[in-house]
């Protein structure tokens, strides 16, 4: 049996329910260089904007982190559908810091953003 397509209307209602339980503020950072004094570079974050947004916890994970062995805890962030989000960009919610790891993957009726993201420490 084909899939039939959603509606414009449903997909604004599903928007709508999804944005209704998104109840803390992200700001988004895009990540650019910048040369320092002593001709090296240095990342600098400049704020692309702020977003009603949810945190959830995902899976812990293990990875190599100078040569020793550390505990990753990865968390999705759930944004408002079509937020621009870019995988070498920054997030800060609720006032901690997080790295973006990977968009996930998008479909033609998007409903929200999903984001993975490992807080900075």
């Amino acid at each position: 049996m084909p899939d039939l397509p959603l509606t414009s209307g449903e997909l604004v209602g599903m928007r709508h329910t999804i944005n209704t339980y998104l109840s803390g503020t992200a700001i988004l950072y895009t990540v650019g260089w910048a040369t320092n004094s002593a001709g090296g570079q240095v990342d600098t974050a400049t704020a692309a904007g702020t977003y009603s947004a949810r945190l959830a916890p995902m899976s812990g994970d293990e990875m190599t982190v100078a040569e020793r062995q550390s505990a990753v805890n990865l968390m999705v962030l759930t944004l408002p559908a079509y937020t621009t989000v870019t995988e070498s960009g920054r997030i800060t919610y609720n006032s901690r810091s997080y790295e973006v790891e990977r968009v996930l993957t998008r479909t033609p009726e998007e409903i929200s953003r999903r984001v993975v993201v490992t807080e900075v420490r």
